[in-house]
């Protein structure tokens, strides 16, 4: 887990859906989309790592969010696939 002073625990439901590729059309980055019309930038650590092989899906996720660049990233604790 990232360790940010002012990162808070949560839940969230939505859609993960690839961000970002590189030149070769590979996916290089994720977001979970959520019901709410929040949008989290999955770190590519631990089990968001995971979660790449997973996309796209609807997710139910638990981790810890923080603000950084004026994005909400979302170091991903642990995930459940309810739909692909």
């Amino acid at each position: 887990m990232i360790a940010k002073t002012d990162a808070r625990r949560v839940s969230v439901e939505g859609v993960l859906a690839p961000c970002a590729w590189d030149e070769d059309c590979n996916v290089t980055a994720l977001m979970i989309h959520s019901a709410q019309e929040k949008d989290y930038s999955v770190l590519e650590s631990g089990c968001g790592r995971t979660l790449f092989k997973h996309c796209p899906a609807v997710v139910s996720v638990t981790g810890y969010a923080f603000c950084e660049a004026g994005r909400t990233m979302l170091d991903v604790e642990s995930f459940r696939i309810l739909s692909r």
